[in-house]
């Protein structure tokens, strides 16, 4: 069996020829015309990629020819002969695709609590360092093309950082202090890019909850509240109205004691 070698790029253009294969037959008339063909498993395996023109032989691209789906096709080209009786000959193609950088790298974010997520949470007491998420690259190109780099970026790059743990794996920690008092929650964007002659990224959103601690005391908007009333006054008579600074009571549990007596609670 013949077999012919050809390389060709990626993604090249749909119509353009691969290699023209040719059969020769010293036979004279309808013995001697040659007509060419995709063998069967070519036919069903790589038929929506390849083509071949049954007069001249020509191995065609008719869709898209993926690097990542194939490195190296093995095309069959039949050739059969008009005789009462056919004969057929075959050649195998070799096709060997040279790779382009046509991926960007994609990121999935995995939590404690929660695979391919958007959603995360930390504590707003957590050190620096406290892990937040696990990050898995991914980028079929080769070479180049497919080694990246990684960073956070939005409004939560100046609280959180990626530390590279392998090849295509991060860890999302915490790089500074937080306060939910201050900000509730942040949206990170894993931003990643590849090496490729023109790079390719993609940006991976997160949202990242800081979960509330107690750690402040209500206050009071003023020291001393000052009030006058009657003497024998009814049960109920309105004397006063204190308000707190740091959170409205419908939000939280609130208990005000008068002396050490009578409480009231909300």
């Amino acid at each position: 069996m013949n077999v012919v070698q050809v390389t060709v790029m990626e993604n090249i253009a749909v119509g353009t020829t691969v290699v023209r294969v040719t059969a020769h037959d010293r036979d004279i008339g309808d013995n001697a015309a040659v007509r060419y063909f995709l063998g069967a498993s070519s036919q069903s395996v790589y038929g929506d990629v390849f083509s071949v023109d049954d007069i001249t032989g020509d191995l065609v691209v008719s869709g898209q020819v993926d690097r990542e789906r194939a490195a190296v096709y093995h095309v069959m080209v039949g050739a059969r002969d008009g005789g009462p009786e056919p004969l057929v000959a075959e050649a195998t193609v070799v096709i060997k695709v040279d790779d382009v950088n046509d991926n960007a790298p994609t990121a999935t974010v995995n939590t404690l609590t929660a695979s391919d997520t958007e959603l995360a949470s930390v504590p707003e007491d957590a050190s620096p360092g406290t892990f937040v998420g696990h990050v898995i690259v991914r980028d079929p190109d080769r070479g180049a093309s497919g080694r990246f780099n990684c960073s956070v970026v939005g409004d939560g790059a100046s609280y959180f950082r990626l530390r590279r743990m392998f090849g295509a794996e991060y860890h999302i920690v915490t790089s500074s202090s937080l306060d939910r008092e201050a900000q509730d929650s942040y949206q990170l964007g894993i931003e990643c890019a590849d090496g490729g002659r023109e790079s390719l990224s993609s940006v991976k959103w997160l949202r990242v909850n800081v979960a509330d601690i107690n750690d402040n005391a209500p206050s009071f908007d003023q020291d001393v509240y000052t009030a006058e009333i009657y003497e024998n006054n009814y049960n109920g008579k309105f004397v006063v109205q204190v308000r707190q600074l740091l959170q409205p009571c419908i939000r939280i549990i609130c208990i005000f004691k008068i002396g050490k007596s009578r409480s009231l609670s909300r």
